[in-house]
């Protein structure tokens, strides 16, 4: 006998090991290929009966004359909103009031106001933490606290 080295005993384990696998992986997919598939095959349809077919209604050409590019309703068309009188610059809360720190413009001295004061003829109708609702000639209008 003659003696084999310890890299060669182990390349021909290896050899062995890998030839065993290839050989299981082919029979399993000869067994796979030849196994018998069973086909599922829907139940026959039955006729269904005159009382519980769907009723198909005529409809009317007319039913489908429609305008398109057109809205459902006329929207009148709303004028340009002239920008408020007073300009707001702060707001501040004293004994549970609101007060609102207001200017006529940018020369104009920044007034202090309340709900109900009138301010260079527009009145304060009301004062929140986000803004101020006013009433002048040009309606209602309401400014924002912008951050």
């Amino acid at each position: 006998m003659t003696p084999t080295s310890d890299l060669a005993r182990r390349a021909h384990q290896r050899l062995g090991i890998a030839a065993a696998l290839g050989l299981a992986i082919t029979v399993a997919v000869a067994v796979w290929a030849w196994w018998p598939v069973s086909v599922v095959v829907p139940a026959p349809r039955t006729a269904v009966a005159a009382s519980q077919r769907p009723v198909t209604r005529v409809i009317e050409p007319a039913v489908w004359d429609i305008r398109l590019w057109q809205p459902f309703t006329d929207v009148p068309i709303q004028a340009e909103v002239a920008p408020p009188p007073l300009k707001l610059y702060s707001i501040l809360k004293r004994g549970g009031n609101f007060i609102a720190a207001l200017s006529a413009g940018d020369d104009a001295p920044m007034v202090y106001a309340s709900s109900g004061d009138v301010v260079q003829g527009v009145t304060i109708r009301a004062i929140d933490a986000t803004g101020v609702d006013l009433r002048s000639a040009r309606g209602d209008q309401r400014l924002d606290l912008r951050p």
